[in-house]
């Protein structure tokens, strides 16, 4: 977004604005009467109506956002102290640390050390607060809990149904392929692209909506892993194997932490975990002063309307939680995980760039209502207008289809 000095307006469009220049400015030397002249007010004027809505001033506020970005970065990067300090503005590596002692209660690399122990405990501790996707260990092996009940790992399953086709990723992020998968399409059934290359040796089990079931039991798989959509058919499911049922939009790190301790590869889902952070957050910090506060949008069209996702939505997770994208204030609320509007009001969603979720790579050519999203959006956003690959954004939500979404994102938005 553009920003222009206050002209006597609102008080809390005044605080607003200050605020998201300090959001896209916080890395620089900022000054109080800088801000003040933004706003149009005297310095002791906005001091007062920032902490009447923020209950912080705009310096305290410049420091709560370095001070974010650093825990985040010491959290999930090996960045240097003094790295994190020049790209938040500190040119001077110890006034970092004593401010960053003053405002969170350790020294950075103390801080850095604790984090890197709490985090087994914080996920042991949310793995036993969620009993439909956790696992505990027993004298038989490890325990994994989920939908229909409990399933101890004996051994190792060898042959595995999926019947979502983000378990298909999830598998091949640890190296392995399942057995079998659903796929994507209607009239023509395959795999998502992206997936295709790992997937040549697994049988085509029909859809998530729709799943093959002569197809599975030909299969003759030792563990089918599903989720609540095949409730339906949990029954017939557990006459051909053991299933496993979880909630299909389960954070994906979780389930991948439950696959690694299915399949024995425990810490090779940690690794990349802890990958998809450290690169995530790097990413985030080169992003932010391009875009400056300018806001991406995550839209997909449908028959006659536009659904715009939210950042409760678990791709909108990955742009505004993961990359710390702006979100447009049309979808500031995250109640609900998108929110409908007909094609003519796109242009209300006032975003600087969208990210198009087109169904394109899986018909010929692109739907009438792309073709009218396209035509209600003026020359200058069509430039800044990306389509992807529905199926593979929505679809394939594991550690090789996120990835490929930063991978993209980080495409369109540096080039």
């Amino acid at each position: 977004m553009a920003y222009e000095r206050g002209q006597g307006g609102a008080e809390s469009d005044m605080v607003d604005v200050v605020a998201s220049y300090i959001t896209s400015h916080y890395r620089q030397n900022l000054e109080l009467k800088e801000l003040a002249a933004l706003a149009g007010c005297s310095v002791r004027q906005l001091q007062r109506r920032f902490k009447q809505e923020k209950q912080l001033g705009p310096m305290e506020y410049v420091i709560q956002l370095r001070m974010e970005n650093a825990s985040r970065m010491l959290r999930h990067t090996d960045a240097s102290i003094g790295e994190i300090a020049d790209k938040l503005g500190y040119r001077d590596m110890y006034y970092f640390s004593r401010a960053f002692k003053k405002y969170v209660g350790v020294p950075p690399l103390h801080y850095r050390h604790a984090a890197a122990s709490r985090r087994d405990a914080d996920y042991a501790k949310a793995l036993l607060q969620n009993r439909t996707a956790s696992s505990y260990e027993s004298a038989q092996g490890p325990v994994i809990c989920h939908m229909q009940g409990e399933y101890t790992v004996t051994e190792t399953p060898k042959r595995i149904a999926v019947l979502d086709v983000q378990y298909a990723d999830h598998l091949l992020g640890l190296g392995l392929s399942p057995a079998g998968s659903v796929g994507v399409g209607s009239s023509v059934l395959s795999f998502p692209q992206s997936l295709r290359t790992g997937l040549q040796h697994t049988e085509l089990l029909g859809t998530y909506e729709y799943p093959d079931l002569p197809a599975v039991e030909r299969l003759a798989p030792d563990l089918i892993i599903c989720t609540e959509v095949q409730d339906e058919h949990h029954e017939r499911l557990s006459q051909i194997a053991p299933v496993l049922m979880f909630k299909r939009n389960e954070n994906w790190q979780t389930i991948l932490s439950l696959f690694g301790e299915l399949t024995g590869k425990r810490d090779e889902a940690k690794q990349i975990i802890a990958d998809y952070h450290r690169r995530t957050a790097l990413l985030s910090e080169e992003l932010a002063p391009v875009l400056a506060g300018k806001s991406v949008a995550l839209i997909r069209p449908l028959d006659s309307l536009v659904r715009v996702h939210s950042a409760a939505h678990r791709t909108g997770a990955v742009l505004y939680r993961d990359l710390g994208l702006f979100v447009p204030l049309f979808v500031a609320d995250t109640s609900d995980t998108a929110y409908h509007i007909s094609v003519e009001r796109l242009p209300a969603v006032q975003a600087s760039h969208y990210f198009l979720l087109s169904n394109q790579f899986m018909q010929d050519g692109i739907s009438a209502t792309e073709q009218r999203v396209l035509g209600m959006l003026d020359g200058a956003e069509r430039q800044h207008v990306h389509s992807v690959d529905a199926a593979t954004w929505i679809g394939c939500y594991g550690p090789m289809g996120n990835n490929g979404i930063v991978d993209q994102i980080a495409q369109a938005l540096l080039g």
